[in-house]
């Protein structure tokens, strides 16, 4: 195949990458990627960039809601989208990741047992060391509990940044978060996946 080809669209390329695109389309495009060096190379590239936007993100502000999708892979059409600072700060990082470290050293991996504390206040939370991986263990010894829990954790203004349907595994929920967490207060809440507008547990931790 040619280094040069259209034959998707950067529309179609980002929202795979993102677990977005139809099915249809998804059994199209993967047919197509083993046979085209210049549409993986796209496809690459367009991972890279939606992976540095969140790190720029979180760097930016770890605090503030998380980046809605899908987000636009084009860096020109980005750009009419994004503050030019985060936009700035994403081209960096993409072309700066080998020499960047960041200031203090963040764990691969972190783990940590929650309890629910009722009107905590955030001072009060459990500290966590900033990891790649971080995995939670929470005890619902004291909760009635489904077969499925849908888990979500949000950040202290309400932002979903992860979440995950987990299957009941007696008195405690396991959780593995496979993205890095910016410094800042976090709560992981609990439903009934049959029931996901119902609140069981929440959980509160800090990451420093």
């Amino acid at each position: 195949m040619p280094r040069h080809c259209n034959s998707f669209s950067d529309d179609c390329l980002e929202l795979y990458a993102l677990g977005r695109l139809p099915d249809a389309h998804t059994i199209q495009l993967e047919e197509h990627l083993l046979i085209c060096d210049a549409c993986r190379d796209r496809l690459a590239q367009t991972e890279r960039f939606i992976a540095a936007l969140r790190r720029a993100s979180d760097l930016l502000d770890p605090e503030a809601p998380a980046i809605p999708k899908p987000i636009l892979s084009s860096p020109t059409r980005l750009a009419q989208h994004r503050s030019p600072m985060l936009f700035a700060a994403a081209l960096v990082l993409m072309t700066m990741a080998p020499a960047f470290r960041p200031a203090t050293p963040i764990l691969p991996r972190t783990s940590a047992s929650l309890v629910t504390v009722r009107d905590a206040e955030p001072s009060a939370l459990p500290v966590v060391d900033a990891a790649l991986t971080t995995d939670l263990t929470l005890d619902v010894s004291r909760s009635v509990r489904p077969l499925v829990w849908k888990v979500t954790l949000v950040n202290s203004r309400g932002a979903a940044k992860w979440t995950a349907n987990v299957r009941s595994a007696g008195e405690t929920v396991r959780i593995s978060i496979g993205r890095p967490l910016g410094a800042g207060t976090y709560w992981v809440r609990l439903y009934d996946a049959g029931a996901p507008s119902e609140l069981v547990r929440e959980f509160g931790f800090r990451i420093r």
